[in-house]
């Protein structure tokens, strides 16, 4: 668990050094995102921000959820699951959106086969 959650942090430190061309990076050590990061104020403004956003958004959950879960570990007696599946009913809706947004474009009759198929770059699905 350890490796799949400090893997990712690592990679982006490495591509921290890297410059980028448009979507291109280019692969040569360089300390000028740094630079650029340092010397002009808004970066450092924008990262505070998310700093600020993200620490607020951890407090409003822990606030809810800790009270929630007291009531549900410690109040509630019987039907313990029927509680849990209405609390998590809204995260279960918000995953099936997006899986049909997904099954829209690229189901057998979705946009990108549709597209692919209109340009003649493919002939079936």
């Amino acid at each position: 668990m350890l490796f799949g959650l400090a893997m990712p942090l690592l990679v982006l430190f490495g591509l921290s050094f890297w410059l980028q061309d448009y979507v291109d990076f280019i692969k040569t050590f360089s300390l000028q995102n740094y630079s650029n990061f340092f010397a002009k104020p808004i970066y450092g403004a924008i990262l505070m921000k998310s700093i600020r956003i993200s620490g607020m958004v951890t407090l409003v959950t822990v606030l809810l959820a800790y009270p929630m879960a007291y009531f549900i570990a410690f109040r509630i007696k019987s039907n313990k699951l029927v509680w849990l599946i209405l609390i998590t009913v809204p995260f279960w809706t918000s995953y099936l959106l997006r899986v049909f947004a997904w099954k829209l474009m690229l189901g057998y009759n979705g946009v990108v086969n549709s597209g692919l198929k209109s340009l003649g770059l493919i002939s079936e699905p």
